[in-house]
């Protein structure tokens, strides 16, 4: 009978797998198991395309910060390469400095901080290279907000709102936000791009008011994968909102990278169909000048018969680039150097140890995004921990090693500044010079920037001369 039994149970398993109503390995349950895939369903693919896209068109992203100030490091090794940061639950207080919540590459941040308690609170930053202004006309009263308008080469202005609603929010502010929606509307901007947590779940299939004004202004959500984890739940609620289907582009959620144990909150990454100036990295030589060899550069100059090079030729032109051509290559053999990419948006301490780092931990959040088990999510999580203490350690090492420079140093009195301007971060390292607008158009690249300046000072040595006449010849007396 046992036998029996055990058989017609065997047989009832193999059915089940079958039908494929069962999994084969299901695996315990955990938060990262839903009904929906709680990881972003967007292909490797989608995710290349997207960072082919960063040095073509306008980026973005959304992120729930819970205390910007001390996240600052993590946010400028990890989000640097994007165009424009919109941050919620900032929990700056009025009282926080501006220059304390600085970012490299970008302007002052755009804030709206909550004066009446904790939390809250909504920051924008704009990379430099970018013309943008704030519309504190569209930012109503009771709403944590920060609206902006962006004005780009050879396209349109658009208009940005960045929101934050907290949960269990009274029913009145709905109307205050529906309100803000409607202003914005009414400005005659043809595309309004808005992202935040909006707290409304986009996964609860329930009619939502916040579901009802999206609709009411012809607004799309783009936003299809969890961005909120907690404990045993995930959900929908940092949002991507436009009115303009072919303006937003492959938006995605990537993996959460700042310092969260159980609960946390995923970035959510977009392209906007807005070209830029592409302002790549470039290669550059640097020359380790206290390593080189000096006696040997001097005999190997010695060794030159300068009469024979000078009498080579009689144009000084082709004399002076055979010059150079010899000097460079005499100092290439006497002293050391190599070839180093400089990237303009890497915060100073950025270094190849960082970046290995980065990259083995993207390695495992894509192993556990695969796997999708308790262990493999235990691996990332410490995986991102080490990260951010790698960052934050090699930020300290930078400084430090800066700090025993400025003690120890017996340079000129302007090396001694500049590395006391680069530790207490008085000098912006931000070089780039802002968009210009000249004669009702934006320039944005860094050639023709250079050319309208050139223009513009040389103009101001032109003499207008056009009615002007010349000295008659017979007034002028020429001394022997």
């Amino acid at each position: 009978m046992k036998i029996v039994l055990c058989i017609m149970l065997f047989i009832l398993l193999l059915v089940l797998l079958l039908s494929g109503d069962i999994e084969k390995n299901p695996g315990p349950s955990s938060l990262y198991s839903s009904d929906k895939s709680t990881v972003s369903s967007v292909s490797d693919l989608s995710f290349d395309e997207f960072k082919h896209c960063l040095s073509k068109f306008i980026s973005f992203v959304h992120l729930i910060v819970q205390s910007l100030e001390p996240k600052l490091d993590l946010i400028n090794v990890e989000l640097q390469h994007l165009d424009i940061l919109c941050f919620t639950e900032t929990w700056l207080k009025p009282d926080v400095l501006e220059n304390d919540v600085l970012l490299d590459n970008f302007v002052k941040p755009f804030r709206h901080d909550r004066v009446d308690r904790m939390g809250g609170g909504v920051a924008v930053y704009v990379k430099s290279c970018l013309s943008a202004k704030r519309r504190c006309d569209l930012e109503v009263n009771g709403v944590e907000s920060v609206w902006l308008e962006l004005k780009l080469k050879q396209n349109r202005p658009f208009l940005l709102g960045t929101f934050y609603r907290p949960p269990n929010s009274p029913q009145h502010l709905l109307n205050l936000i529906e309100h803000s929606f409607d202003l914005a509307s009414d400005t005659g901007i043809e595309t309004i791009v808005i992202v935040g947590d909006f707290n409304d779940d986009q996964m609860n299939p329930r009619q939502s008011k916040m579901k009802e004004i999206f609709t009411r202004y012809g607004m799309t959500q783009f936003v299809e994968e969890p961005t909120n984890f907690c404990e045993n739940s995930a959900s929908i609620i940092d949002l991507v909102l436009s009115n303009k289907l072919n303006v937003v582009d492959l938006v995605h959620v990537g993996q959460p990278f700042l310092p969260a144990n159980i609960r946390f909150h995923s970035p959510v990454y977009g392209i906007l169909k807005f070209q830029k100036s592409s302002n790549t990295c470039f290669k550059r030589k640097i020359w380790l000048y206290d390593r080189g060899d000096y006696d040997l550069f001097r005999r190997m100059l010695s060794d030159v018969n300068w009469n024979d090079f000078i009498e080579s030729s009689n144009n000084v032109d082709v004399l002076v680039e055979r010059f150079s051509e010899l000097l460079i290559d005499f100092a290439s053999k006497a002293i050391p150097n190599k070839n180093i990419t400089v990237r303009k948006t890497d915060p100073p301490w950025m270094n190849n140890y960082i970046r290995r780092t980065i990259r083995k931990r993207n390695r495992i959040y894509k192993k556990a995004k695969k796997a999708n088990s308790p262990e493999n999510w235990l691996q990332f999580r410490r995986s991102r921990n080490k990260t951010v203490n790698v960052i934050r350690n090699e930020k300290t090492k930078f400084y430090d090693k800066l700090i025993g420079k400025l003690r120890t140093t017996m340079s000129s009195t302007k090396i001694w500044w500049n590395l006391a301007y680069r530790i207490t971060n008085l000098k912006s390292r931000d070089m780039n010079i802002p968009p210009i607008n000249l004669n009702s158009s934006i320039i944005e690249d860094d050639k023709q920037k250079t050319e309208a300046f050139n223009d513009y000072f040389a103009s101001q040595s032109n003499i207008d001369d056009s009615n002007k006449l010349l000295p008659r010849d017979d007034t002028l007396q020429i001394d022997d």
